[in-house]
Parts: C-alpha cells; sequence; structure tokens
C-alpha cells in the first residue's frame, strides 16, 4: 500500500512537472517615446485584463525599449508612466505567438506642468 502511495505520488508530480514545460511562453516588446526622443527609464507595467492585476513591471532603456520575457501566453494591456507625462494605457493584445511587438507609444507632455522660472 504504501509503495503504491509513493507511486501515485511520483506520477502526480511527474505531470505536473511535464505540464508546466509545456505551457506556452512568448516575449512583449516595444518602444516608447517623448518629445521625439527615447524616453529613457520609464515605467512600463504589463497588466492581465481578466482582473487588471500587474504581471511584470518593466523599466525603458536608453532607447526607449522594453522587453517582458518569460509570459504565459494571456490577454494583457500595458500602462506606462513618467514624471511630468501623461500616462498611458494600451489596447488589449493577446499574447499567442513567441515573441510579440507592441507599437511605439508616444506620450504626451502632462498640461499641467509647471513653466520654468
Amino acid at each position: 500500500m504504501k509503495r503504491l502511495l509513493q507511486k501515485s505520488l511520483i506520477l502526480f508530480f511527474l505531470s505536473f512537472f511535464i505540464f508546466q514545460t509545456n505551457a506556452q511562453i512568448g516575449q512583449i516588446k516595444g518602444a516608447v517615446s517623448a518629445d521625439l526622443e527615447p524616453a529613457v527609464f520609464t515605467t512600463v507595467t504589463l497588466k492581465s485584463v481578466l482582473d487588471s492585476s500587474m504581471v511584470k513591471v518593466a523599466i525603458t532603456d536608453e532607447k526607449g525599449a522594453y522587453t517582458f520575457p518569460l509570459i504565459p501566453y494571456a490577454t494583457y494591456f500595458v500602462e506606462v508612466s513618467f514624471v511630468g507625462m501623461n500616462s498611458f494605457s494600451s489596447e488589449i493584445f493577446t499574447l499567442d505567438q513567441a515573441v510579440t511587438t507592441l507599437p511605439e507609444i508616444i506620450l504626451e507632455r502632462a498640461a499641467n506642468q509647471l513653466e520654468e522660472i
């Protein structure tokens, strides 16, 4: 009886592991610009459409590019924020291939930005 229980547990964990390794995973890429320049160090948040929960956060590099690696296939949207700029929410998109490249996001300056003295 004990041996049967051990074999059952081993089979259960092996099937779980096999299921996990077959999960479809992709990558989401894109770029952000502002004032005709790459938006460096901008926060890009990947959110699930199901409940708007945060999935991952990325910071843009010196070219304004961001990447979300190892993302399970599902439906998402991104939110982008940067000091002095209006926040941006993307259209809903579905990750269903190895690499999904989103259209460039162009941030607009916030209207309530203080003028220089």
